[in-house]
């Protein structure tokens, strides 16, 4: 094909499917008989495939066609803009609950919120003997409470200095242990942008200090 788009096989029925595009929410209608170079027990929810697209006029849609597995991890979905930010958590994950949840299944988090400490209450922070007035200073003045800064800050809204995040951008502590980000704590995380939403989000939460 002329133009070729690579997604994620998003859900499989009895002898068609349904890929959402990698780099936008976009679902595409497919058949099974358009699958080349691979049976339908090779697919799954997830697999990485490219395919060419074909307007049905008759049901004015635009479907799916000649598609192909490609190797796993082919293709990007995330792109790192920052690594090491230190920040402090100003709202509690929650569990996600489902019609169908069971309370013996992995317990799915999110909606974590993560602000950026202003570099020198950061720094104060850190050479503070007990950590908790530097904390309670780097809060105080994080970039996110004043609704604009000078031309030469690197943030200018709230809203560019705050991040959410969910259960899996979590690094275990110490020994492997669970971590649980308690509003208030400082950590050090990264942040990155979801190329098929364009949103960022903070990943890689490692606790620094209470």
């Amino acid at each position: 094909d002329a133009m070729r788009t690579q997604g994620f096989v998003a859900s499989l029925k009895e002898n068609f499917g349904f890929i959402k595009n990698a780099e936008s929410d976009n679902e595409y209608f497919f058949h099974y008989s358009e699958i080349r170079d691979a049976d339908v027990r090779d697919f799954e929810r997830g697999t990485e495939v490219e395919f060419g697209s074909h307007y049905d006029a008759r049901n004015d849609k635009t479907m799916a066609v000649r598609v192909v597995i490609l190797p796993k991890g082919t293709i990007k979905t995330e792109e790192l803009l920052q690594t090491d930010v230190q920040g402090t958590i100003t709202r509690e994950m929650r569990e996600k609950r489902s019609s169908g949840y069971d309370r013996n299944s992995k317990k799915e988090m999110y909606g974590g919120s993560v602000r950026q400490l202003h570099e020198d209450a950061a720094k104060e922070g850190d050479e503070s003997a007990g950590g908790a007035e530097g904390a309670g200073a780097a809060d105080a003045a994080a970039p996110g409470d004043e609704k604009s800064q000078s031309a030469g800050g690197k943030k200018k809204s709230a809203k560019a200095a705050e991040w959410q995040f969910i259960g899996d951008d979590v690094v275990a502590g110490e020994g492997r242990r669970p971590y649980t980000p308690a509003e208030g704590d400082v950590v050090m995380f990264d942040v990155i942008r979801v190329l098929a939403s364009k949103q960022q989000r903070a990943t890689n939460l490692r606790f620094v200090r209470a």
